[in-house]
C-alpha cells in the first residue's frame, strides 16, 4: 500500500504520469496478492473482505494503467479471489437471487429512430447472409429473437439483484448527467465521471430497484 502511495505525486506530473500509473497498477496488484495471502488489508481492521479488497486493487490497477494492458496481469489474482469463501457466499447469494422467470422485454427505447428500418429474424439469418445485405453495405437493420438463447436471457436472468451479488463489490468507471440534460449526452453542463462500486451505482442509478434518487 505504502508502493501505491508513492505514485501519487508523480500521478499528478504530466512528463511522469506514464510510468506513475504503471507503478501504480503494479503495486495494487502486489497489495491485492498479498491481501490474499494473509497480509495487511490497509489499516489493520481485520473485518475487512480480503477477497472483496483484493478484487478492488485489480479494479484500481485496471481502472489507472489501462484495462487492455493490465486485465491479462490481473486474471490470476482475480481468479483466485472470486474462489475464496467470501465469494462462494455470493455465489450462493446470486442463485438465491436469480429470478426464475422473466417476460420477453419489449425494445422501446429508440422511439421514432426505428421507423422504416428493415426488422430481421436472426434465427434465420446466417453470419455470410448479414455481411452480404447490411454490414458491407452500412444499411442500418434491427436484428429480433437474437439472444434469446443467451445465458443472461434464460439460466441466469440479469436483475439489479443478480448484478449486486455477483459483483456487487468491484469498481465501475460511470458516466454521469442529470436526468434532463441525458439527451445531451458528455456536451450536458452537469455530465462527469465517477468510479464507484457496482452497488453504488445500482443504488443511485438502478432501475426497478429502488435506485435513481438523484434524478440523474
Amino acid at each position: 500500500d505504502a508502493a501505491r502511495e508513492a505514485t501519487f505525486e508523480a500521478l499528478e506530473d504530466e512528463e511522469r504520469a506514464e510510468a506513475a500509473c504503471a507503478a501504480y497498477s503494479a503495486a495494487s496488484i502486489l497489495f491485492a496478492d498479498a491481501t490474499l495471502a494473509g497480509g495487511d488489508c490497509g489499516g489493520g481492521d481485520e473485518a475487512v473482505d480480503s477477497e472483496a479488497a483484493a478484487l478492488r486493487a485489480c479494479d484500481l490497477a485496471m481502472l489507472r494503467g489501462g484495462v487492455a494492458e493490465w486485465a491479462m496481469i490481473t486474471e490470476p489474482v482475480v481468479r483466485a479471489a472470486s474462489a475464496g469463501a467470501a465469494s462462494e457466499a455470493r455465489r450462493l447469494a446470486v442463485r438465491a437471487a436469480v429470478p426464475r422467470s422473466e417476460p420477453e422485454p419489449v425494445c422501446e427505447h429508440m422511439g421514432g429512430l426505428a421507423a422504416g428500418i428493415e426488422r430481421v429474424d436472426a434465427r434465420g439469418l446466417s453470419v455470410a447472409d448479414f455481411s452480404r445485405r447490411y454490414l458491407e453495405s452500412g444499411t442500418p437493420v434491427i436484428l429480433t429473437h437474437a439472444i434469446g438463447s443467451w445465458p443472461a436471457r434464460t439460466c441466469r436472468p440479469w436483475s439489479c439483484e443478480y448484478l449486486r451479488a455477483l459483483a456487487g463489490e468491484r469498481l465501475v468507471p460511470v458516466e454521469v448527467c442529470s436526468a434532463d440534460e441525458a439527451s445531451r449526452g458528455f456536451l450536458s453542463a452537469s455530465w462527469e465521471r465517477r468510479v464507484m462500486s457496482l452497488s453504488a451505482f445500482l443504488d443511485q442509478h438502478g432501475a426497478g430497484d429502488g435506485g435513481g434518487g438523484d434524478g440523474d
